[in-house]
């Protein structure tokens, strides 16, 4: 057997597997190296986009929702999103309280120290029992309160960057330690960085990573910062 007959044909064959393969490529990922005058090939699998490769929209209900909110009420959907992850994984309890008293996707609060349920009903004038079962109302009543939590902390005016959404961010928390608030609307920013997607009830929902560097206002000197630079 003439040895160098079969490589030859070996080769020749691998020149035909590695043009079908580019062929293929751009619906898979995957890597080719070049190893001692023969291909190599890796990871075959089929390409999913990651979140930076999505245009960070969605077609479920409670995405419209949080859109609709962000419009009525000047808040960027990518704070109420955020919040809702931080709180909830996006997750509605029909009705019932997570930890300290919390109600809905956005955790809406009647407790001792966060009266946001309370807050949002009385601005939207709807029952709390609607706040609490209503998805869509749930999510508007946050939107309402952070609105209102904006303003207090920016002189009467809604900030017009997402930036400047931090205080009222680490307000919305409820939390009366400085620091907890401050770690909450950071983990909040964080998320706003480097970005989520879930599903929900079959629903896909996703937020777009997107650098913001939040100013901090009155809690800019707390430590630890995080370095918000390093997420791009």
């Amino acid at each position: 057997m003439d040895w160098q007959e079969v490589w030859n044909s070996l080769r020749k064959y691998s020149l035909w597997i590695l043009t079908i393969f580019m062929i293929l490529a751009p619906f898979f990922s995957s890597s080719v190296e070049m190893i001692s005058g023969s291909f190599k090939i890796t990871a075959l699998k089929r390409n999913t986009p990651t979140i930076s490769e999505k245009n960070g929209k969605s077609n479920s209900k409670i995405n419209q929702y949080f859109h609709e909110a962000s419009r009525e009420f000047h808040v960027p959907v990518e704070i109420l999103m955020a919040i809702a992850f931080v709180e909830t994984r996006w997750q509605d309890q029909n009705g019932g309280s997570r930890q300290e008293n919390g109600y809905g996707i956005m955790h809406l609060a009647d407790n001792e120290n966060n009266h946001s349920l309370k807050t949002a009903a009385e601005i939207l004038g709807i029952p709390e029992d609607e706040l609490k079962y209503d998805v869509r109302q749930n999510i508007r009543g946050a939107a309402a309160v952070l609105a209102q939590l904006a303003e207090q902390h920016n002189n009467g005016i809604l900030p017009a960057k997402t930036e400047n959404w931090f205080t009222a961010t680490a307000s919305y928390s409820g939390n009366e330690d400085p620091q907890l608030a401050k770690w909450y609307a950071d983990e909040v920013f964080r998320l706003i960085n480097v970005g989520a997607e879930e599903m929900v009830e079959g629903q896909e929902l996703i937020i777009k990573p997107t650098q913001v560097v939040p100013n901090r206002g009155k809690y800019e000197q707390m430590e630890p910062k995080l370095d918000f630079s390093a997420l791009s």
